[in-house]
């Protein structure tokens, strides 16, 4: 066999390799990616680019790249026996998802899905097309949202303008036996299907 062939067939085997969810201390998803690495193996954290807070010297807002899942990391390239042995032995790893003591599989095209919105931009909210098309949390004029908090919890309607500046969404709800327009912060809705 040459070399190309074997490099070609160890690439398919690594893509045809299960991906195992490992859970990282709170807020070292990136290191914890990088140690995984090291060991030879693949490893995948998922990013969401936010605003963050405003910069004290240039007083700009900042963008900030965070985990889109926060505490995990995929990991491709071992059998679930090295999954094992990795949760015990990595420092900023934690442990595996299991289910009686084995870890578990994640979907790969649930995982390879991921990467293309990544790469696509869907989790960059910081994006002025995003920012004008969708609001922080995927909202949109028109669709039907449920209220999960305040005075106004569980009541349904629908979207009828967004002000993303302000992370607010005027919502237009039955109330009292007539449509009232009111205005709920984005973070205390949720999108209906």
């Amino acid at each position: 066999m040459t070399m190309a062939s074997e490099a070609s067939a160890t690439a398919i085997e690594a893509a045809a390799a299960p991906w195992f969810v490992l859970m990282t201390r709170p807020k070292v998803e990136r290191q914890a990616a990088r140690d995984i690495e090291t060991l030879g193996l693949e490893a995948y954290w998922p990013r969401a680019v936010r605003f963050g807070g405003r910069s004290l010297r240039h007083r700009r807002v900042r963008q900030v790249e965070c985990a889109l899942f926060p505490g995990y990391v995929f990991v491709r390239g071992c059998n679930a026996d090295d999954v094992v042995r990795i949760a015990r032995e990595a420092p900023l790893v934690v442990g595996a998802i299991c289910a009686l003591d084995r870890p578990l599989r994640a979907a790969a095209l649930a995982v390879d899905r991921l990467r293309k919105a990544e790469e696509a931009g869907h989790f960059d909210e910081t994006r002025a097309t995003a920012v004008q098309r969708r609001g922080p949390r995927g909202l949109k004029v028109g669709d039907t949202v449920e209220m999960t908090g305040g005075a106004f919890a569980w009541s349904r309607g629908k979207v009828q303008d967004l002000d993303v500046g302000r992370h607010y969404a005027k919502i237009e709800i039955r109330l009292f036996g007539g449509v009232h327009p009111i205005d709920v912060p984005i973070d205390l809705l949720s999108i209906l299907l």
